[in-house]
């Protein structure tokens, strides 16, 4: 068994630290960050993805992509994700420990990609065309942008129109969205 960073899947950290077979210190460091994850409509989920949109959003509709983060020899992750940019980050940290926040350079290891890039940029790539195919459109003049980044320079230079004041619709076009119920996790009681 292996730690994460040394091609371990999320399931196969979470068996060997129920079952004892992570190596210190990596079985310590584990037992302090466990994530848990839960079903949700047939696929898995962070919980706490799961429960940040279940309080967000009181219909509880979440839109997920599987992630196909991996290196080179192991499998991809398999979990599913909130297609949002800081839940992606957020799954890339606790899931891959993947820092999201420098200016070092880092190879996008979703599929076959490898492409290079500052580490800050690495969510935000994944979210966007490359991968997930989400799209963000002005509410006020339909113009779809691939990514949030590019809206709001959108409506930060559009002078004198009514765009300075849009909010975007967020399209989820990938071939591999799925919407679930996040409210479904935590029994019939939460739906």
């Amino acid at each position: 068994m292996f730690p994460l960073n040394q091609g371990a899947t999320p399931t196969q950290i979470l068996q060997g630290i129920a079952d004892g077979t992570l190596p210190s210190p990596s079985r310590k460091l584990y037992l302090t960050h466990t994530r848990r994850t839960l079903m949700c409509e047939g696929v898995r989920v962070d919980e706490e993805q799961l429960r940040s949109s279940a309080q967000r959003a009181p219909e509880g509709k979440m839109f997920v992509y599987e992630c196909h983060w991996h290196k080179e020899g192991s499998a991809p992750c398999g979990l599913w994700v909130e297609g949002l940019k800081i839940s992606m980050g957020r799954h890339l940290q606790d899931w891959h420990d993947v820092s999201i926040a420098g200016k070092q350079k880092i190879s996008c290891l979703w599929g076959k990609c490898n492409k290079e890039m500052n580490e800050e940029s690495i969510a935000r790539h994944v979210g966007s065309d490359a991968h997930l195919s989400i799209k963000y459109v002005c509410s006020t003049c339909n113009v779809e942008f691939a990514r949030e980044d590019a809206f709001q320079r959108h409506r930060e230079t559009v002078a004198g129109t009514a765009c300075r004041t849009a909010t975007a619709t967020i399209l989820h076009t990938g071939r591999n969205v799925r919407v679930i119920d996040s409210r479904t996790a935590f029994g019939p009681s939460a739906a």
